[in-house]
Formats: C-alpha cells, structure tokens, sequence
C-alpha cells in the first residue's frame, strides 16, 4: 500500500505541474472557443490516471516521473530531485545536518499514516457522494417522463443529466417551451461528447487525488471549460442571432441549486455570469485562426503529455582510459581490488555502464549507504568514480554528488563477473602489465624490480629483497621473503610460489635458476629452487614460447590458473589429454579434463627402443565457452568419456615424450577393442563408464569453481527452476538427468540445500529436489540417513536431528572423522 500511495504522489506532483501550465495557457487562449481549452484538460487527466507516459526532447516538463523516489522509506536523508539542479541543490541546501536526519522507521512510520488518511479520504468522498446520489433519487421519485430520456420534475430548479450507461435528462417544470429547447440541445450536447462520461471519470480521479489542491482546482475550471464550449457548440447549431433567448434560459435556471456537488453520476449547470458572458461575446471564428490555435494546443499538449528524456550518465570516453579498478566494499571493509588492463575486458565495462540512463536523483554522498558496492574508479587525462550496487532486486549506478542512476541487472552481473574472472586465489596478476615489463637480461635490476613488484606473494608470506647473481655463467635470482607467521606452506600458497617463479622464468630471457629464500620466525631459512629446465618440464616445451605474443602470454597465465602443477608424469597425461582431444574445427574458450587411472604398464628398456610406461585411465575431457568469464551453460561445447591407454617413452634424463594416445574404435567394435587393449584385471572397470562419472565430473566443476569460472549458487539455482518448470511434460530420464546434474556440484550442493533448509518451511518440488540432491550425495560418502514417511523439510529436519544426537552420544570428533558432510551441516547450523 505505501508503494501505491508513493506512486500517487509522484503522480499527483507531476499533475500540479501540468495544471499551472494549463491554466497559465487558458489565459492566453480566453478569446479563442472554450472547446481548446477543455482539451488540455485530458492531459491532466492521463496525468492524473496514467503512471508513465513517452519520452522526448519537446516534453514542456522540466522534472522526472519520480519527484519522491520509491525507495524513500530505506532511504535516511529524504533525497528529492525535481530535475532542475538549482533547485535540487536550493532543497538540499536547506536540509537539517545529519544528525537531525529523520529515521527510516519514523519515515516508515509516516508513510503508512499518510497511506491510511488518504484512503479515509477516499472512503469519506465515496460516502459523500452515496448519500448525495441516494437523496437526489429520492427527490426524482415523482418526476414524470416528457419523451425518451427527458424527465420533468417539480422538486428540482435547474437542468442536468444523470447516469452513464443511459443518461436522463431532467427539467424543472417552470421552464417555457421556448426555454426547453434550448436548455435540451445543451444537455443532448453533453451526451452526444459524452461529457456525462468523462465527468464520473474526472471524479473519480478527485477522490483518488483529493489531498492535492490544484486538482480540485483542475476539477472545477475544466468543468467551467466543459460547460462554455457546450454552450458554443449550440450557439453553432442555433445561429448566432439567438444569443439573446439562450442568455435568457441559461438567466432563469440560475436562481436553482447546482447539483455538481459531490453526485459522482450528475451534474447541472453553473457560473451562470460568466456563460452568459462568454456567450453574449462569442463570435465563430476564421478558419487560419482556427488552423493556428490547433497547432499550438497540439504543442501544449504533446509537450505536457510527454516525459522530458532522462540525463544520461556521463561515463569517459573509452579511448582516454588507460586503466579501471574495481573494488568489492562489504560493510565498510574491502574485499579486494583488481585492476583491468585488458582492453576487452574494459570495453565490457565501459559499454555496460554507458547503457546506464535513468536519472533518479541527486547524489549528495561520497559513496553509498549500502553495506555491499563496487567502487569502480577510470584511470586516464582525468578519473572517474562510479559506484555499482543492488537494493532489493533494483540496481543503481551512484555518480558521487552528480547523480544515482537505475541501470539494469546485465550490467550488475557483467561487472562482478569482470572482476572475479580477474581474481586469482585472492590475488591479482596485471597481464598486460607483466606483458610489457618483460625484459632479455638479468643484468637489469630496475626491469627485474618492477616485475617482482607486481607479483603477488602467498598470504602470510612478505616480500623483503632481491639479489641478482651474474657472476661468471651464472643467470640467477635470489628473492627473499619473510614469514609472517609460523605456518607451512599450503598447496595454494606453493601454488602462488610456482606461478610466480614460471612467471618470472618467462619473462626474464636468460633467466637460468630462481631461489625463493623464506625466512621462518625462527629464523631458519625454507629455500625453493626453480630452473628453467624445471619450467620446461612443466610446460612441455620452451618456455620463451609464451611470450612471443600477448595471447600466448595470456594462456600462460590461464593455463596455470586452472591447472595446478603435480608430478611430471601426472603432468604430462594432462598435457596429452588436453592436446590429443582440442577441437581445432570449433573454438572454445576453456579446456579441462580429468583422469582415473586404471592400470599402468612398464617395459624396460632395450638396447633399440626407450623405456616405455603405459597408462589405462578413464578419461573425461570437456570444452566450454565462457561469457564474461562464466560458464552460463554446463551442457559442454565437446565433451567425452573414454577408456583411454596413454604410452610415453622414458628419456635419459627422464623426460616423457608422449608415444601413443590410444581409443577404442567406435560401434560394434568398441567392446572388444577395449577388451584386447587393457589388462584383464581392469577392461571390465574400463567397459563400466557410470563407475566413476560422478566422482570425475565433481572433481571438474570443483576446479571451475575455484578457477571462478562456475558459479554454482547461479547454476544450481537454474537447475533447480528448470526441472520444476519441466517435470509435468519431461520424459523421466531428462528428470534424472537434471537431477544427477545436481550432485556433480559436491558440497557446493550440499551447502546450498543445507542454507536453504536451516531458513526452514522448505515446501513443494523445490524441497524434494533439494532432498533428493542432499541424500544422493549423501550415499556417495555413505551418510545417508532415511526415515519412513518424511520428505522434503521433514526429512532434513529429522537428519539435523540425528546429527545433534550424534554429536550428544558420541561427540564432535566422531562426527568429524565419521561423517564429514554432517559434520559441514553442524557447524552451519551453529554459525
């Protein structure tokens, strides 16, 4: 209700503004037929009616649709903006400071006693208007039909029409013949312009606006409009000659009661003086005059009827932009900064952000009130700040002290995925930056310092110096670094390390051997040594390879984001995969794949052939395309599971040089293929493709997530309304095939069915999907728990419940080791 109340003020407060320009324009058109006039009078009426209208640049308005913004009640400081920038600052130039700002609750509470007087005062016209209507019926019991609609009645003394469907004229008795016929084509005028019709309307938008006193103001001075160009109209049709007589029978209905009073279904005549006036005055007029007084009513009137076109946020230009940073701010803490370089990334951003064009109000803040934004900042000639932010599913643009902007969820979600594509395991690698420091000798130390500058370091870990050693053949790097705190180094900090150092190895020509020096707190030294025969290795091939362009550079810095380093031989399956089965005939934007291995073979060296060591695996490889940096569909671009046999030849120096990559044929031989191919002990696991599926493709979506490349809340949560949207039509198997979709996402799934289990009264399909997702998963690990005759919420609430027994019985520590999926939903439960 306070929504719609909102909404009638804004449209009531644009309405005043169109009836001053009304009324303002009555003055200049008082010699000209009424019948202009009161055609202005229906653009205050669709004003009035309509919430929203066109935009142009003829409007005549110089405010918005919103004078008072729907999110005013959220909203301390009471923000108005007209449109005009002097005025808007005049406003809030008078504001009290912002210790005396007014509560949200007390603007809350306002509201609803504002909404609750309104709709007393509509209740109170309506009553009004009942009792009126009923005591008039009353009064015309004993008037008697003339002819047709025409009643005669000796209880009233003036002339009007009641009804809409089908109007009745009433008379008073005393009028002479003479007099009826002139008072009868008047009000057949008004049926035949269905003025009856358009009056009933004008009062029902009285009560909807009867707080506002220029539209009571509008609600007569139309009528007086209505009423003189009736009264033209007949003067038309009678000649001009019989002014006089039509002056005389308009005098003598003048001494009876108006029953315009608040009868919703009637009205009479009245201002008797200034028709008579008007009439007396009226002369026809020329046809150019005529001609003249359309065009400009038609300019009026369009000018009023449209909306003026919304400013538009002013973004710079794009080629002046040398680089954006953009930075997650929650509850007044930073959640991180990256800084784009990529042009097509800024381009993104740059496009999402001029398609912003909705001026809501004025900006009075250095930044938002929300407690979850981004802080977009533009570096070049000059900077800019914009900050980007959602408020109950709309989302806003804030220019600080320029303008707040509503902008749509595209670009809301083309920005966030922007900058958590360009998030690397909390940290940032600047591509183009790198790209550029790149440099042939170790010998420059200012050139090798502003690399290391701008790579990241593990968390916990602070960088501290370098020292170059070019002593005789030496090419080496020494960075030392400072432990912060006693801990090991994690798999994702040695990730970070390794990165670093193959980025370094890179860009650094003659680089030959880097040494990472960590100085523990008790002051033991941890050294980690990388070579470039080591980074070869890992890249199967030169690593100088990577940077002979920008894009092979970037693939570099992609493919190491995705796949972590493991052992050489695992590494070097990896490798084959990937390139044994890269669709060159579609591009795709990201390969990855995963392997269970079966069996491996070895045969020993000869004195004609190497060492070879043959590998059977299970391998599923899938190829995505990624809009923004997302995957917004799981259905794969390519995609297979194939027992594969994977040989290598085994070097001197042990190096693996990929020999044969091996697949069964396709149809009626692809059994036995498999069956000569693999070891007895292991073909019929490799025959048995659903044995390892699930694990496998868990295992790809879980390094998609951390990659940042799949969002499951966003894809579950699709899933889920997909198979809801399905299930009536879809045969079973597409069911069961979303519904196995679900357990790929791991404890992804698990974590998103517990949050929305825990908020309780979890009903309908959506409940037992996420059941069905809960206990399938729950099988995998052998935790699930049935109970009779309980689904959906039920079932979930009698699973929590066994788990608290668990932990009551048998302790947390049983639980942890015992059960870790109910060990997550525990400690959930507790935060």
């Amino acid at each position: 209700m306070d929504k719609i109340f909102l909404q009638i003020l804004n449209m009531s407060s644009i309405a005043s503004i169109v009836i001053i320009f009304v009324l303002i324009a009555r003055v200049f058109l008082r010699k000209v037929p009424k019948i202009f006039s009161y055609a202005l009078w229906f653009v205050v009426l669709f004003r009035l009616i309509c919430p929203f209208s066109f935009e142009s640049v003829y409007s005549l308005l110089p405010i918005k649709e919103n004078l008072i913004p729907q999110d005013m009640m959220y909203d301390n400081t009471l923000n108005m903006d007209v449109g005009v920038t002097i005025i808007n600052h005049a406003v809030h130039d008078t504001r009290p400071s912002v210790v005396e700002e007014v509560s949200i609750h007390s603007i809350q509470v306002w509201m609803f006693i504002g909404s609750v007087l309104w709709l007393i005062g509509i209740g109170g016209l309506f009553f009004y208007s009942f009792i009126t209507f009923f005591r008039l019926k009353q009064c015309l019991k004993t008037a008697v039909a003339y002819k047709n609609n025409i009643f005669l009645s000796d209880r009233i003394e003036t002339a009007f029409v009641i009804g809409i469907f089908s109007p009745r004229i009433y008379l008073p008795f005393h009028l002479k013949e003479s007099e009826q016929e002139y008072i009868l084509l008047h009000e057949q005028t008004h049926i035949k312009r269905l003025d009856h019709v358009i009056r009933f309307i004008s009062f029902l938008v009285l009560c909807v606006h009867w707080f506002n006193p220029f539209v009571w103001i509008a609600f007569f001075a139309s009528g007086k409009d209505m009423e003189m160009s009736c009264d033209e109209a007949v003067i038309r049709k009678i000649g001009k000659d019989k002014k006089k007589e039509y002056s005389i029978s308009l005098l003598n209905l003048a001494i009876g009661r108006k029953i315009v009073g608040g009868t919703p279904i009637s009205f009479g005549e009245g201002d008797t003086k200034s028709r008579i006036k008007n009439v007396l005055n009226y002369r026809k007029p020329t046809f150019w005059g005529i001609l003249f007084t359309v065009l400009i009513v038609l300019c009026i009137g369009i000018g009023l009827l449209v909306d003026p076109i919304h400013q538009t946020i002013f973004v710079k230009n794009k080629n002046d932009i040398s680089k954006i940073c953009i930075e997650q701010i929650y509850e007044g803490e930073s959640l991180g900064k990256v800084e784009i370089h990529d042009e097509s990334d800024m381009e993104v951003i740059w496009n999402a952000l001029s398609h912003t064009n909705k001026t809501l109000k004025q900006s009075v803040n250095d930044f938002p009130y929300e407690k979850n934004y981004f802080k977009i900042e533009s570096f070049g000639a000059n900077s800019q700040i914009l900050y980007l932010y959602k408020e109950n599913n709309t989302y806003y643009v804030e220019e600080p002290y320029i303008g707040i902007y509503k902008t749509k969820k595209k670009t809301y979600v083309s920005i966030e995925n922007i900058y958590n594509s360009n998030k690397d395991f909390s940290t940032q690698y600047n591509t183009v930056a790198l790209w550029k420091s790149r440099i042939l000798y170790i010998g420059d130390g200012s050139g090798v310092g502003n690399i290391v500058n701008q790579l990241p370091f593990p968390d916990g870990y602070q960088y501290k110096s370098m020292e170059l050693d070019t002593k005789g053949k030496q090419r080496k790097l020494i960075i030392n670094c400072k432990e912060i705190e006693n801990v090991e180094l994690s798999s994702k900090e040695e990730f970070i390390v390794k990165k670093n150092a193959i980025l370094l190895l890179a860009l650094i020509d003659n680089l030959e051997e880097l040494q990472f020096v960590i100085q523990k707190p008790n002051g033991e030294n941890n050294i980690l040594t990388f070579d470039r025969e080591w980074a070869n290795k890992e890249m199967s091939g030169d690593l100088r390879g990577y940077t002979k362009d920008f894009q092979k550079f970037k693939q570099l810095i992609n493919l190491y984001s995705m796949h972590s380093v493991g052992e050489p031989l695992e590494h070097e399956i990896h490798l084959a995969i990937l390139d044994s089965h890269k669709n060159d005939s579609m591009a795709t934007d990201l390969a990855c794949e995963n392997h269970v291995i079966l069996a491996t073979e070895t045969k020993d060296k000869t004195k004609e052939e190497l060492q070879k060591i043959t590998i059977y695996a299970m391998v599923l490889y899938e190829e995505y395309n990624l809009v923004n940096g997302k995957i917004e569909d799981t259905q794969e671009v390519v995609g297979s599971h194939t027992p594969t046999a994977i040989t290598f030849e085994v070097g001197e120096n042990g190096q693996y040089f990929l020999s044969e990559y091996w697949i069964p044929g396709d149809g009626s031989n692809y059994n036995q293929d498999i069956k000569n191919k693999f070891p007895k002990e292991v073909w019929k696991d490799a025959l048995d493709t659903q044995k390892y599926i699930t694990v496998q493709q868990q295992s790809i979506y879980q390094k998609l997530m951390e990659g940042g490349y799949l969002d499951a809340e966003e894809m579950i949560t699709k899933s889920i309304d997909h198979m809801i949207q399905i299930k009536k039509e879809a045969p079973d198997w597409e069911i069961e095939a979303e519904q196995r979709n679900l357990t790929y996402y791991g404890d992804a799934m698990l974590t998103y069915a517990y949050r929305h289990f825990l908020k309780g009264k979890q009903r309908g399909e959506k409940a037992y999907i996420m059941e069905t997702a809960c206990r399938d998963l729950l099988k995998q690990f052998q935790e699930d728990m049935k109970f009779q005759n309980k689904k959906g919420q039920e079932w979930f609430d009698a699973y929590l419940a066994a788990l608290k027994e668990y932990k009551e019985t048998k302790g947390i520590e049983f639980v942890k080791e015992n059960m870790p999926k109910g060990y997550l939903l525990l400690m959930m439960n507790e935060n």
